[in-house]
């Protein structure tokens, strides 16, 4: 990346694309909003990346993030950020220096951003596609090494409320998230993540009638699906 290319722009001088199939809850908008309001470095870090128009290619979930911090009064962001831990461990001068930052920010909002003017309409149809495809995964081992709440805040929270592969013995977990736990005697693990309203989906693939738990033994499966 070059980063002579990389500017600060005014929020509104740039916009979300309509045409991005790439969607966030209410839910985890508002962890990624603070987790911006925590770490607003990493906005210059990550720049949104626009056509020559101003139209967001990349970094949709990121504006629509400050823009909602936009629409907060000073008062509302000084006690959102304090309820955030890692700002909590952090000294006074460093607390100050993160709530000026915002006081000011929320004067005259921005944002950084990189703008392509050399992309034909097919290259910026491709690019908004590969921009939001996670081709890797979390190494959980390596996670472990992490506070679990500081991951939380930070958006890492693919399994809510608990660490995957913990306290699920006897194929049960703690789920809040519409997620499907199929659990073989071997505690090998089949994780299904899926949207909320894509129940019916789900219970075609498992078999199943409806959902009575968030953990699923193999044997429970097949003996439903046999049994009809």
């Amino acid at each position: 990346m070059n980063d002579d290319k990389i500017t600060r722009v005014p929020l509104h001088d740039v916009r979300q694309n309509e045409a991005n199939p790439r969607t966030i809850t209410p839910e985890n908008l508002k962890k990624l909003v603070r987790s911006i309001l925590e770490f607003p470095k990493m906005l210059q870090v990550r720049p949104v990346i626009t056509d020559e128009t101003g139209l967001i290619l990349g970094g949709n979930m990121r504006h629509k993030a400050l823009a909602s911090i936009a629409e907060l009064s000073e008062d509302e962001i000084m006690a959102e950020i304090g309820t955030l831990r890692s700002v909590q461990r952090k000294v006074r001068g460093e607390q100050e220096q993160l709530a000026d930052f915002w006081k000011k920010w929320l004067k005259s909002p921005y944002l950084y951003a990189i703008r392509e003017t050399e992309l034909s309409e097919d290259d910026k149809r491709e690019f908004v596609i590969k921009d939001n495809v996670h081709a890797g995964q979390w190494d959980y081992d390596m996670l472990r090494n992490f506070d679990q709440e500081d991951l939380q805040e930070w958006c890492v929270t693919p399994w809510s409320g608990t660490f995957p592969f913990e306290g699920m013995d006897g194929g049960t977990a703690t789920n809040e998230n519409n997620s499907v736990e199929v659990v073989a005697p071997e505690r090998e693990r089949i994780i299904i993540i899926y949207p909320r309203g894509e129940n019916a989906d789900v219970l075609r693939l498992l078999g199943l009638k409806e959902l009575t738990k968030p953990a699923y033994r193999l044997d429970e499966i097949i003996g439903k699906q046999c049994a009809e």
